[in-house]
């Protein structure tokens, strides 16, 4: 069970309707095989919850049942239950909005919703359990899977090279640059001063709701620190960003890259060059 299933659950219970766009079709295929177990990174098992949970949810308005014979009645026992306190975690997050940095509101939401995660998804306990113990190969070897969330194609790239903030060959529109640069960032830096997470428990989780999974169909947004801040793994997610082929650099043959270089100089060449 993935923590943004039920985040997207929570908007569609609201009446919020959850962003279509170019990210749900690239990811259709990848999103089947991540709910059939295969291994998701741990920001991108929370993309494909929030994709799949639009069927779930499809499902349920129109046949009742066939959720029910899906998943073990514990499961979805579990499911309703986390669904009814995010929506609660939601709320209670947009009602505090003008409530201090220090108010202790945020600190104990970002441990209820650190938690949740890893108490509903088997992938993120997983990825939690190794960072904490200091695994960086075991992290990076399920994360840089082939058959792993992170590693399906999104726009020309493969989807976790944008929460990485990898700049070759990607559009990062009018900023010209990612928010957290994952790629140069040195491991063990993500929660010291001025680290990609050390922007405090009340923009994490206002990220969280306002540009998290959610509105993850825009893929700038899937760079913006959150919920692996929050979840404790981001010294993690940088080794990995770092060692997984094609996260901060393209991952093609030097001399393939050289050629299309080649190719795209002789296409600009000036009129008088034959």
């Amino acid at each position: 069970l993935g923590l943004a299933s039920l985040f997207a659950a929570a908007a569609a219970a609201a009446g919020a309707s959850a962003p279509v766009g170019p990210r749900d079709a690239a990811l259709q295929a990848d999103t089947e095989a991540c709910g059939a177990g295969a291994s998701c990174p741990a920001v991108s098992a929370l993309q494909h919850e929030a994709a799949r949970h639009r069927r779930f949810a499809g499902q349920a308005a129109v046949g009742g049942g066939v959720v029910g014979r899906a998943e073990p009645l514990k499961k979805l026992v579990e499911r309703l239950a986390g669904l009814v306190r995010m929506i609660a975690i939601r709320d209670a997050i947009k009602k505090h909005e003008d409530a201090s940095e220090t108010d202790p509101f945020w600190a104990a939401t970002a441990a209820e919703v650190k938690n949740m995660t890893y108490n509903f998804d088997p992938d993120s306990k997983e990825w939690m359990d190794y960072c904490q113990a200091g695994e960086y190969d075991k992290f990076n070897a399920k994360s840089c899977s082939p058959k792993a969330g992170g590693s399906t194609m999104m726009h020309g790239v493969m989807a976790d090279a944008w929460y990485c903030g990898r700049t070759e060959g990607m559009d990062w529109g009018e900023a010209g640059k990612p928010t957290a640069d994952l790629c140069k960032a040195p491991v063990g830096s993500a929660y010291r001063q001025g680290g990609i997470c050390a922007i405090g428990d009340k923009q994490l989780l206002l990220n969280f709701i306002y540009r998290g999974p959610m509105q993850w169909s825009d893929p700038h947004n899937i760079n913006v620190p959150s919920i692996d801040c929050i979840m404790g793994i981001v010294d993690c997610d940088i080794y990995y960003c770092q060692h997984c082929p094609g996260h901060c650099r393209d991952r093609r043959a030097a001399p393939e890259l050289a050629a299309e270089r080649f190719r795209a100089c002789a296409a600009v060449r000036p009129p008088s060059w034959t």
